[in-house]
């Protein structure tokens, strides 16, 4: 039985089995109706919790927020400056907040201002803290009137309303609790339902990050009002329902995410957080959480940022983990992941200060805003774990071979976790959300450095998210060290006489000098005239000394064949 349909059983849900929406279709609108059939109103529901715990009942504990109190030492120093600067200026700007921050931008940096007022209230108990908060939260009302819809944006005002007025349950007035809850059901979750309801929204039940960025943050505010909230049930029923696919698929790609390493970030962040919430207040398992396939997408990021070399595909490569990816190994009881996310986490900041040392004729990086910081920054105070101490570190890998399935992205190295040679290979097939039309192309790294890249840091334009978005440089196969047949790449569209778009199928071997990859993209290549009858690309590792990339192509006709 699929993940997603063991998760709903005994919800209040009726569940349907919808077939998971394949890459290349993300992208669409979600033409069908919800496949559940939900009970409105107050559900009486086998799962249906009769009491909550008590708050802060997310996913932070009094005791994580005692240790912020206490003290985390000389690591976490710069972090509660900027705490205290971000906290400093919600106080200065509480009736108005954020108003020369644009709409998408007051996503990131509402989290980073409301934790910051908690934890400042925490350490302080200065109620000039909790009063800002409260009345930020309430300046929120025209960012999130009664009849609007509900995106990214607005998945992450809630979710940073839900997180403040958790952390701040226990210290507020009655008439402050009863302000907030009346602000949530106007301006958030009765929202949230009618987007939701019969005909439902395009981002519900998608592999997509849109999904549990725009659902998690609702399922965390009925979570910590569930008391206050006559609807709140039918919220974390339908947030449930949404996210089933997620996990159905992750069992598919071993942990894969055809988005790339940005938006998994996103998405586990904001799977995780709702994850965690939901079984601290309600006391009972997730199956979906404790699968095989989010344990594996724990580590997804790590295979295609060696040291600090970001190799993944795609829009959006940034792989660096945020501290809630480490906070649900913790709670899941999984030392063995956290440690090896730990051991990443301090080889890139390794390599990032000896490649600071060694490249001192360049000019450092402006510091960060220390007044707008995103939520990452007070979360990482809050829930990153301490290390592992207790764990031993796993040996390395020799010819080590990560292939995720159906997406079709591998990571090849002579060892791992700290590979000499090193190269990310881009399988699977073309077409999805914010992917480039790269197929067969590559990143080499040698020691710590890339040396082989894809250019891919195309801007957000407007025309990034219409039809015409691959013809922009960066996002299409010029900018690709891929394979070009008679000046052509690997087909984009769909071709008449062939099943589906351009895919490239891989397979892995090792050989006496190491691991190999071969590429079988023969059916991706659709010329005027003639096809080619074989397009092979094998990357084979020389031991710790290079990397062996063969191409064989075998068509009709005078063409020629480059490898750029």
């Amino acid at each position: 039985m699929p993940v997603g349909k063991k998760l709903l059983a005994g919800h209040g849900v009726c569940y349907k089995q919808v077939p998971l929406h394949s890459p290349r279709r993300m992208v669409t609108r979600h033409k069908l109706l919800m496949s559940a059939a939900l009970v409105l109103g107050t559900l009486a529901s086998a799962a249906e919790p009769k009491t909550l715990a008590p708050h802060p009942r997310l996913f932070v504990s009094g005791e994580q927020i005692a240790r912020v109190i206490k003290g985390r030492g000389e690591a976490y120093a710069e972090a509660y400056r900027q705490v205290e600067a971000a906290a400093a200026r919600g106080v200065q700007d509480a009736a108005d907040p954020m108003r020369e921050i644009s709409p998408f931008g007051r996503g990131f940096v509402i989290g980073g201002r409301l934790i910051s007022l908690a934890i400042q209230w925490h350490r302080t108990h200065d109620r000039r803290y909790l009063e800002a908060a409260v009345k930020t939260i309430e300046g929120m009302k025209s960012w999130l009137p009664p009849r609007g819809q509900i995106t990214l944006q607005e998945g992450q005002y809630i979710a940073a309303v839900a997180i403040a007025y958790d952390l701040l349950y226990n210290d507020l007035t009655p008439d402050e609790r009863a302000r907030l809850v009346a602000f949530a059901r106007e301006h958030c979750l009765q929202p949230f339902l009618r987007v939701t309801g019969e005909r439902g929204s395009w981002w519900q039940r998608i592999v997509s990050n849109w999904n549990p960025v725009c659902v998690s943050g609702p399922g965390m505010l009925a979570l910590a009002m569930y008391e206050d909230i006559p609807e709140a049930q039918t919220v974390v029923d339908r947030v449930q329902d949404s996210l089933a696919p997620i996990f159905d698929y992750l069992q598919e790609t071993r942990g894969g995410w055809v988005e790339g390493l940005g938006y998994w970030n996103w998405t586990m962040h904001y799977t995780s957080i709702f994850l965690m919430s939901y079984e601290r207040a309600t006391g009972q398992r997730h199956p979906g959480f404790r699968s095989d396939g989010f344990r594996e997408a724990m580590l997804f990021g790590q295979h295609f940022v060696p040291y600090d070399e970001e190799c993944g595909f795609g829009d959006n490569q940034h792989g660096g983990l945020d501290a809630t990816v480490l906070a649900a190994a913790e709670f899941l009881g999984d030392r063995d992941v956290l440690k090896r996310l730990q051991m990443y986490q301090q080889r890139v900041q390794e390599t990032e200060a000896l490649k600071r040392k060694l490249r001192r004729d360049r000019q450092p990086t402006a510091p960060p805003n220390p007044t707008d910081i995103g939520y990452w920054v007070p979360l990482r105070l809050l829930v990153e774990p301490e290390p592992a101490t207790d764990v031993p570190e796993p040996p390395p890998m020799r010819n080590f071979v990560r292939t995720y399935p159906q997406q079709g992205w591998t990571a090849l190295a002579d060892q791992w976790p700290k590979p000499h040679v090193y190269a990310s290979i881009r399988g699977g097939q073309l077409g999805g959300p914010h992917t480039h039309d790269d197929l067969l192309s590559w990143n080499g790294v040698i020691g710590i450095e890339k040396m082989i890249l894809n250019y891919h840091q195309a801007g957000y334009y407007d025309s990034a998210w219409e039809w015409r978005a691959k013809e922009i440089y960066e996002r299409n196969a010029a900018s690709k060290n891929t394979l070009f047949i008679a000046g052509l790449s690997a087909y984009t569209g769909v071709p008449r006489h062939r099943s589906g778009p351009a895919r490239a199928d891989t397979s892995s071997f090792v050989l006496p000098t190491g691991p190999a990859v071969r590429l079988d993209a023969t059916r991706a290549f659709v010329l005027t005239r003639y096809n080619p009858r074989l397009v092979c690309r094998l990357f084979a590792v020389l031991g710790d000394r290079g990397l062996l990339v063969l191409d064989r192509v075998e068509m009709p006709g005078n063409n020629p064949v480059e490898a750029r």
